[in-house]
């Protein structure tokens, strides 16, 4: 099997590689995704490793570019068709197996939608095992480079809404982190219409943002999933 790992960059010309992380860890870097010619701004590299579900981000001179998961048994992805009777049989470590509704999940893609002045409910790709964090952060940036301070939105699971459009929230509940899966690190977003209305573009055009998560367990503090977000304006502003 080849060209397991893909990510649609929308662009031609790039230099991408990707990591794979297997719990948190990174498993393997530095590997290259060659653009597919005959689908411009596609691109796709080999996946290796032992059994195991595992997180990809794909950089381009160290900028992410997408993000995504893979439930692999060793030699090939389990596809949908293979779950119900293959997914038993992929142990990530001595006490956790992938459910096939978690692995199903994983086929998340790492592309968000936001309508502006629209509530947001969305069940963001699975993580990993997260149990004993200390705390669970979300946030949607201009650039995946500015501070956190500077943050569109800033969520906690511990603290609500932080951050909106670079200034320290006033009502922390207009935003939120709710893990509903410790084991297998699903976890839902909800973010306000109000404060999506920060996220309106400058031109009037739909818009690209990055977005990211971040989780703590121990001292270890590691970014299991991340992608970009389109941003695009709200016909109607209120009801």
């Amino acid at each position: 099997m080849a060209n397991e790992l893909q990510v649609s960059t929308g662009r031609t010309g790039r230099t991408v590689t990707a990591t794979t992380y297997l719990n948190g860890v990174v498993a393997s870097s530095g590997i290259a995704c060659n653009e597919v010619v005959s689908q411009g701004g596609l691109y796709a590299g080999d996946m290796t490793g032992a059994a195991g579900f595992y997180t990809v981000q794909f950089f381009d001179s160290g900028s992410v570019v997408g993000a995504g998961s893979i439930a692999w048994d060793g030699s090939a992805e389990i596809t949908a068709a293979d779950l119900e009777t293959e997914i038993d049989a992929i142990e990530l470590n001595p006490s956790f197996v992938v459910p096939a509704a978690v692995a199903i999940a994983s086929l998340t893609p790492s592309l968000l939608s936001i309508v502006t002045y629209c509530t947001v409910q969305e069940s963001l790709p699975v993580m990993g095992p997260i149990t004993g964090r200390s705390d669970l952060w979300f946030a949607i940036k201009t650039n995946a480079t500015d501070a956190d301070a500077d943050s569109l939105i800033m969520v906690s699971e511990s603290g609500g809404l932080l951050v909106l459009n670079g200034a320290p929230a006033t009502d922390s509940s207009l935003a939120s982190l709710t893990v509903t899966n410790q084991t297998s690190g699903a976890v839902d977003l909800f973010i306000d219409k109000v404060a999506t209305g920060v996220l309106l573009s400058t031109d009037g055009r739909d818009d690209w943002r990055y977005w990211g998560a971040k989780v703590k367990i121990g001292t270890a503090e590691t970014q299991p999933i991340s992608g970009r977000v389109m941003v695009t304006d709200g016909i109607v502003k209120a009801v």
